[in-house]
């Protein structure tokens, strides 16, 4: 108040500092207040307020520039002045009043004490006062390095000057420079500067004049951060800005095509993922800006654009497979050998997923797991991106079948058959798995290789494995040990069942129910997961009248395989079904003693197998043990 009032007494007419009183509490309230009550000279208020006195009264010519904003150079420097008024009313200018005081010293300091333009501490000053306290939008750019287009340099020759004395510096020492290593000498940098490029008065970024000068005030306070960036070469920050095009992209679909994304964060993790080589307005290719293009249109018809714009491309922007083996390819590169074999395999892929689909045997879905789902957590989705689905893109049955229907069509009587077949195979073998008994090595021999050469990868495929995935009998055995067990266990261990699977025929159909084969065993074997008392008995030895009407087969296969030399209990399989009708085929089916030809087929199923000296008497048309009626 007593500055302000002391202002409208003595300095008015062509030396008025103010408009008017608000004016001055404005620019008042970023004085320093710390002065002494009697101060004559420094950077305070009570500076400016002897000076507003008497001698402004006396003398208004001589001190009233001393109680400006700038203190004429006596209530404090310009740079002085200036920095208390920018640090208060102006953010963002400078970092700390360090760094103005330091790039201000590179600033003119001859204008005027109340210059309003021209290249100078003293215009710059007076924006950053009440005028910025006003409008900061309008006047703060007017305080900067650069002055706004108002208190700044006006020709070429006066940006590079004050551009090279902030990084350069001069030849005499006079200034020393920031980045002083830049250019040869100051000859050089103002020769570099005529050269770069016009832009907005305040760019922080891009290949531009401005930019670099901004960078340059920056280097003062802090050069190993900032001179790479006022440098000719521009650092990474002074350089040409590629607009992001995913930032459109996704404004568009979370406007347009809501439910594709859960949110923008996937959405741009994704979008990083397509190629960015089209042009604006691109209509098809596998590209940013074509789904860009869709997203847009989308606002008018989404159900026929959005498709299009989605991960996957919808086959407009690229095909399936484009879209597909472009995305899995970075976020999970050990899917595929390379591009091509992606390409292969993705051309087997069911392409009638919906566009947005997450679960399901088609190239949607797996498109969508290996985009953001795969960017972000690589271990839970990138199985989901094989060919096997994961069993997520489709069960693995669904897909093991649909890749059977394709390629190996004679494998499978109907797809009943099939899917009752691959029902039984473990599911723990590898995405990709070329050997052992899994369905995953089954669905990578019924996809590209059995396309290649079905002849040789179709048996592989099968139920029975070919030798490859698995063999049939290590098919039986796994389902009857994990399906199989306690009152319904038919073998005790693995090795046990291996042994009396050699004995039974491999001839039946896969997927087979019913005829006395590994194969129809090995259907009841998987279903025995369900209703393990009514199935376990068809995939026992003797086929428990469904896989096998007539017990004798079972028996005589197994006695004649293995009881032989010394231990024959037959001449032959014919002998053995001839002495078989004799014998009581009542026994229960997992029977180990009485006068059964059951009990005698499990005595000449594995146990011979191991011991046939001790077991092959039991199994015997005349048993000297266990399968004789009790006394």
């Amino acid at each position: 108040d007593v500055y302000c009032d002391l202002q409208a007494e003595t300095c008015t007419g062509d030396n008025a500092v103010f408009q008017d009183r608000d004016s001055c509490l404005a620019t008042c309230a970023a004085y320093p207040q710390d002065g002494a009550y009697d101060a004559t000279d420094g950077n305070s208020v009570q500076c400016r307020i002897y000076h507003s006195s008497v001698p402004a009264a006396a003398d208004p010519v001589t001190h009233c520039p001393h109680t400006s904003q700038a203190g004429g150079g006596v209530c404090g420097t310009p740079c002085e002045g200036y920095c208390s008024q920018v640090m208060a009313n102006c953010d963002n200018v400078y970092d700390s009043l360090d760094q103005c005081m330091t790039v201000c010293a590179a600033l003119p300091d001859g204008g005027d004490w109340n210059a309003v333009e021209g290249n100078s501490v003293q215009c710059r000053a007076y924006h950053a006062s009440f005028p910025a306290v006003g409008d900061a939008a309008t006047h703060c750019p007017h305080t900067g390095v650069l002055g706004g287009g108002v208190c700044g340099p006006t020709t070429s020759s006066q940006r590079c000057r004050f551009y090279c004395d902030l990084v350069e510096g001069r030849d005499d020492g006079s200034v020393v420079g920031a980045c002083g290593d830049l250019y040869e000498d100051e000859f050089d940098c103002g020769v570099q500067c005529a050269e770069f490029e016009r832009g907005a008065y305040d760019q922080q970024t891009g290949d531009n004049f401005e930019c670099r000068m901004y960078a340059a005030a920056q280097a003062v306070a802090n050069p190993e951060m900032w001179c790479d960036a006022a440098s000719m070469q521009g650092g990474d920050v002074c350089i040409e800005q590629i607009a992001d095009p995913c930032v459109d992209y996704c404004d568009l679909m979370m406007n347009n095509c809501p439910g594709y994304y859960p949110d923008a964060e996937a959405c741009a993790a994704t979008c990083a993922l397509f190629p960015a080589d089209g042009m604006d307005g691109d209509t098809e290719g596998n590209t940013v800006q074509c789904r860009t293009y869709h997203a847009g249109v989308a606002a008018d018809d989404a159900a026929l654009h959005c498709p299009h714009a989605s991960s996957n491309g919808g086959g407009v922007c690229g095909d399936y497979c484009e879209s597909y083996c472009g995305i899995v390819m970075q976020t999970c590169p050990d899917t595929y050998a390379d591009n091509d074999t992606c390409l292969a395999e993705c051309a087997l892929f069911p392409q009638d997923g919906e566009p947005d689909a997450v679960e399901g045997d088609s190239v949607q879905c797996r498109t969508y797991h290996a985009s953001f789902p795969a960017a972000a957590d690589a271990a839970t989705h990138c199985i989901h991106t094989t060919p096997s689905g994961g069993d997520f893109c489709g069960g693995y049955c669904d897909v093991y079948c649909n890749r059977m229907e394709a390629n190996c069509p004679e494998s499978y009587a109907d797809r009943t058959a099939c899917m009752n077949a691959c029902a039984g195979f473990p599911t723990d073998g590898e995405p990709g798995a070329l050997e052992g008994n899994s369905v995953q090595c089954r669905i990578y021999h019924a996809s590209v290789p059995a396309t290649m050469d079905a002849v040789l990868h179709c048996p592989h495929a099968g139920q029975g494995g070919g030798g490859v995935c698995g063999s049939e009998c290590e098919n039986y055995c796994e389902l009857t040990q994990a399906n199989c067990t306690e009152a319904n266990a038919i073998y005790p261990a693995m090795d046990s069942c291996l042994a009396a699977c050699q004995a039974m025929p491999t001839n039946g159909a896969a997927g087979t129910t019913e005829g006395n084969s590994v194969q129809c065993r090995t259907y009841h074997a998987a279903v025995a997961a369900d209703d393990p008392a009514l199935h376990c008995q068809h995939a026992g030895i003797t086929g428990g009248g469904v896989c096998g009407a007539n017990a004798c087969e079972s028996y005589c296969e197994q006695v004649t395989f293995n009881c032989t030399g010394e231990n024959a209990q037959y001449a032959d399989y014919d002998a053995c079904v001839g002495g078989c009708v004799e014998l009581n085929r009542e026994g229960a089916w997992n029977a180990t003693e009485g006068d059964s030809v059951q009990c005698r087929a499990y005595h000449a199923s594995f146990p011979a197998a191991a011991d046939p000296a001790t077991h092959c008497p039991h199994a015997g048309a005349e048993p000297t043990a266990f399968c004789v009626d009790a006394q």
